[in-house]
């Protein structure tokens, strides 16, 4: 079952990547965990529970902050019931038009071919500066 986690995993940052929300979400567990960093200045840091939970506290906030968003994926490492995603956050904070790289590590968990959980590992710094 993990490599069908790693090829699930690939697909949902394509679906990110062509702005395909639905498919994400359809993805994930009803009950979802997922795990945002925190820090001063970061957008959504904490927990947000299930599938309205990430929708309204993580992606509805993502154009709200950002311009030219993107995710650069560089690799995906078997697990088993995880998926560890190492890549890169690029953008521009929208208020400053300030662009930032920030190297990121996630941690996807499945259980039944739904995610279950997520973590997100990235310097909330950087990211939080060009938000300024």
């Amino acid at each position: 079952m993990s490599q069908e986690n790693v090829t699930l995993t690939r697909n949902l940052y394509e679906a990110f990547g062509r702005g395909d929300i639905p498919t994400f979400l359809g993805a994930m567990d009803p009950d979802i965990e997922w795990h945002e960093p925190g820090g001063p200045g970061y957008p959504y840091p904490g927990v947000h529970r299930g599938i309205e939970g990430i929708t309204s506290g993580v992606f509805a906030q993502v154009p709200a902050h950002y311009a030219d968003f993107s995710l650069i994926t560089r690799d995906f490492v078997d697990a088993g019931d995880r998926v560890i995603v190492l890549g890169e956050f690029n953008g521009k904070g929208k208020a400053t038009g300030t662009p930032f790289q920030a190297p990121f590590v996630h941690i996807f968990t499945f259980r039944e071919g739904k995610c279950v959980h997520y973590q997100n590992y990235t310097d909330t710094g950087t990211i939080a500066a060009a938000l300024k």
